[in-house]
Protein backbone atom coordinates (compact mmCIF):
# COMPACT_ATOMS: atom_id res chain seq x y z
CA UNK A 1 0.00 0.00 0.00
CA UNK A 2 1.46 3.13 -0.94
CA UNK A 3 2.12 5.75 2.04
CA UNK A 4 -0.82 8.33 0.06
CA UNK A 5 -3.28 5.50 0.83
CA UNK A 6 -2.47 4.66 4.38
CA UNK A 7 -2.02 8.04 5.13
CA UNK A 8 -5.81 9.32 3.85
CA UNK A 9 -7.04 6.23 5.42
CA UNK A 10 -5.52 7.00 9.15
CA UNK A 11 -6.40 10.98 8.66
CA UNK A 12 -10.02 9.53 8.31
CA UNK A 13 -10.12 7.21 10.93
CA UNK A 14 -8.69 9.41 13.63
CA UNK A 15 -10.78 12.12 12.15
CA UNK A 16 -13.78 9.99 12.96
CA UNK A 17 -13.19 8.34 16.14
CA UNK A 18 -12.34 11.53 17.12
CA UNK A 19 -15.41 13.14 15.26
CA UNK A 20 -13.75 15.84 14.47
CA UNK A 21 -14.89 17.78 11.20
CA UNK A 22 -13.10 20.01 8.36
CA UNK A 23 -14.95 22.66 9.59
CA UNK A 24 -13.08 22.44 13.17
CA UNK A 25 -9.43 21.55 11.84
CA UNK A 26 -9.73 24.26 9.75
CA UNK A 27 -10.14 26.88 12.55
CA UNK A 28 -7.88 25.04 14.94
CA UNK A 29 -5.22 24.29 12.64
CA UNK A 30 -5.37 27.53 10.42
CA UNK A 31 -6.24 26.00 7.33
CA UNK A 32 -8.37 26.80 4.60
CA UNK A 33 -11.74 23.90 4.34
CA UNK A 34 -10.63 23.41 0.68
CA UNK A 35 -6.82 22.62 1.48
CA UNK A 36 -8.31 19.76 4.04
CA UNK A 37 -10.55 18.42 2.29
CA UNK A 38 -7.59 17.79 -0.88
CA UNK A 39 -5.47 16.30 2.12
CA UNK A 40 -8.40 14.03 2.90
CA UNK A 41 -9.60 13.00 0.11
CA UNK A 42 -6.24 12.42 -1.37
CA UNK A 43 -6.22 15.32 -3.94
CA UNK A 44 -2.81 16.66 -2.13
CA UNK A 45 0.01 15.25 0.39
CA UNK A 46 -0.41 17.25 3.56
CA UNK A 47 1.85 19.50 4.49
CA UNK A 48 4.28 18.44 7.20
CA UNK A 49 3.21 21.92 8.77
CA UNK A 50 0.00 19.71 9.33
CA UNK A 51 1.00 16.40 9.65
CA UNK A 52 3.38 17.74 12.79
CA UNK A 53 0.15 19.17 14.16
CA UNK A 54 -2.15 16.75 13.28
CA UNK A 55 -0.67 13.91 15.07
CA UNK A 56 0.74 15.70 18.00
CA UNK A 57 -3.19 16.76 18.79
CA UNK A 58 -3.76 13.20 18.43
CA UNK A 59 -1.55 11.51 20.08
CA UNK A 60 0.22 9.89 16.87
CA UNK A 61 4.18 10.05 15.26
CA UNK A 62 3.93 11.41 11.90
CA UNK A 63 5.86 8.15 10.70
CA UNK A 64 2.59 6.07 12.43
CA UNK A 65 0.52 8.45 9.96
CA UNK A 66 2.41 7.76 6.75
CA UNK A 67 3.58 4.04 7.36
CA UNK A 68 1.61 2.32 9.50
CA UNK A 69 -2.01 1.10 9.49
CA UNK A 70 -3.33 2.82 12.42
CA UNK A 71 -6.98 1.04 11.94
CA UNK A 72 -5.53 -2.09 12.97
CA UNK A 73 -7.38 -3.53 16.10
CA UNK A 74 -3.78 -3.94 18.00
CA UNK A 75 -2.04 -0.94 16.96
CA UNK A 76 -0.74 0.77 19.79
CA UNK A 77 0.86 4.40 19.05
CA UNK A 78 4.28 4.62 20.58
CA UNK A 79 3.73 8.22 21.67
CA UNK A 80 0.91 6.79 23.55
CA UNK A 81 1.20 6.75 27.14
CA UNK A 82 0.11 2.73 27.29
CA UNK A 83 2.77 2.60 25.06
CA UNK A 84 5.23 4.45 27.40
CA UNK A 85 4.09 2.34 29.87
CA UNK A 86 5.32 -0.54 28.55
CA UNK A 87 8.42 0.51 27.28
CA UNK A 88 9.13 2.06 30.82
CA UNK A 89 8.16 -1.33 32.72
CA UNK A 90 10.07 -3.29 30.32
CA UNK A 91 13.07 -1.00 30.61
CA UNK A 92 12.58 -1.61 34.35
CA UNK A 93 12.49 -5.63 34.40
CA UNK A 94 15.65 -5.61 32.21
CA UNK A 95 17.61 -3.58 34.21
CA UNK A 96 16.47 -5.57 37.43
CA UNK A 97 17.19 -8.71 35.38
CA UNK A 98 20.44 -7.30 34.68
CA UNK A 99 21.42 -6.03 38.42
CA UNK A 100 20.34 -9.41 39.36
CA UNK A 101 22.62 -11.38 37.42
CA UNK A 102 25.29 -9.18 38.24
CA UNK A 103 25.14 -10.12 41.78
CA UNK A 104 24.94 -13.92 40.70
CA UNK A 105 28.52 -13.03 38.68
CA UNK A 106 29.82 -11.19 41.79
CA UNK A 107 28.72 -13.96 44.06
CA UNK A 108 30.13 -16.75 41.66
CA UNK A 109 33.30 -14.87 41.34
CA UNK A 110 33.78 -14.81 44.91
CA UNK A 111 33.38 -18.42 44.82
CA UNK A 112 35.71 -19.26 42.25
CA UNK A 113 38.36 -16.63 43.63
CA UNK A 114 38.08 -18.65 47.12
CA UNK A 115 38.48 -21.87 45.18
CA UNK A 116 41.74 -20.38 44.01
CA UNK A 117 43.20 -19.06 46.82
CA UNK A 118 42.82 -22.53 48.33
CA UNK A 119 44.36 -24.29 44.90
CA UNK A 120 47.53 -21.38 45.42
CA UNK A 121 47.56 -22.44 49.06
CA UNK A 122 47.87 -25.88 48.46
CA UNK A 123 50.63 -25.57 45.28
CA UNK A 124 52.65 -23.28 47.35
CA UNK A 125 52.39 -25.98 50.44
CA UNK A 126 50.51 -23.05 52.78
Amino acid sequence: MKFRTILNKNLRYIAENKNINISKLSREFSYSKTTLSHYFNDKAIPSLDFLYKFAKKFGYLIDELVNKDITHPDFVSENAPEYRKLDKEYFIKTIELKDKEIELLKKETAIYKKIADECEKQINGK
